[in-house]
């Protein structure tokens, strides 16, 4: 079935992060914005993680990632005071027990 293929594919797709596993595009992200969460203690607006000119796509995409490492491996906290305003990204403690690379 679809999902069956769906699935063995994504297992190849998988990367080691501090030893967690996670998938390449989550492991790109965190990779990206750790050192930052690490040395300032926070990100004060998601938007600033994306390049400049990027697509809806590339920030839906890049959200989604900042949703998995904040519900599945509890890597990052996100906070949104008001609606469509900035979304803060701060490392977990678990996060910050993870060496930059």
């Amino acid at each position: 079935t679809p999902l069956k293929q769906t699935a063995s594919g994504s297992e190849e797709n998988m990367s080691s992060f501090g030893g967690i596993q996670v998938h390449e595009r989550t492991k790109r992200v965190i990779e990206e914005i750790h050192p930052e969460l690490i040395e300032k203690g926070r990100i004060d607006d998601f938007r600033t993680t994306l390049r400049p000119g990027a697509s809806r796509q590339e920030a839906a995409s890049g959200f989604f990632e900042l949703l998995v490492l904040a519900t599945k491996h509890n890597l990052v906290g996100l906070n949104q005071q008001d609606a469509y305003g900035p979304i803060r990204i701060t490392p977990t403690e678990k996060l910050k027990s993870i060496p930059a690379m």
